[in-house]
């Protein structure tokens, strides 16, 4: 199934292995915190890369351990008025420094996009859309008001440089 990165789509390299499943001895998975968390030892000698589904109510912070070891982190959204996921992203990206790709997956709506990313996502599970649609909804604001994950810089602080170098001129 395709999966939208990098400003497109693109084939998704990870099979999900669910909580029954046996682990593959190669390719790239992703696995429940669950599982992941009684495997861990051996998916750190393994190879291939792999990552973890974590629920909206899961606690991000148990991966803290591997979090520099961790490729790929999809957060569920269970149904689409649940925002839960949002802050599990916020947790992951600034306070464990997550850097690996993560990526929001199940009931999220292109009405959603910009506002994923801003939260550190930065691959969606936006299958029936079209990229032209997904790049739109992702440039939908020119500014922002307050820091976030992503690389935007809140007008506020804008407004304050340009108060500083109007006062040196």
């Amino acid at each position: 199934m395709p999966t939208f990165k990098n400003r497109q789509f693109v084939e998704d390299s990870y099979a999900y292995v669910d909580d029954e499943g046996d682990i593959p001895a190669s390719g790239k998975i992703v696995l429940s915190m669950e599982k992941f968390l009684g495997c861990a030892d051996y998916l750190l000698t393994r190879r291939d890369n792999w990552g973890v589904r974590l629920n909206v109510d899961s606690d991000p912070m148990s991966l803290a351990p591997w979090i520099e070891s961790i490729r790929l982190i999809d957060v569920l959204f269970p149904k689409f008025s649940d925002g839960r996921g949002f802050s599990v992203a916020q947790l992951l990206r600034r306070r464990l420094g997550y850097t690996g790709e993560l990526r929001a997956v199940g009931d999220i709506g292109l009405d959603q996009a910009n506002y994923l990313q801003r939260s550190g996502f930065d691959t969606f599970d936006f299958s029936e859309l079209d990229a032209l649609a997904v790049n739109q909804a992702l440039e939908a604001f020119s500014s922002v008001y307050q820091p976030a994950a992503d690389t935007m810089f809140p007008i506020f602080k804008k407004r304050l440089a340009r108060s500083k170098v109007d006062a040196i001129h």
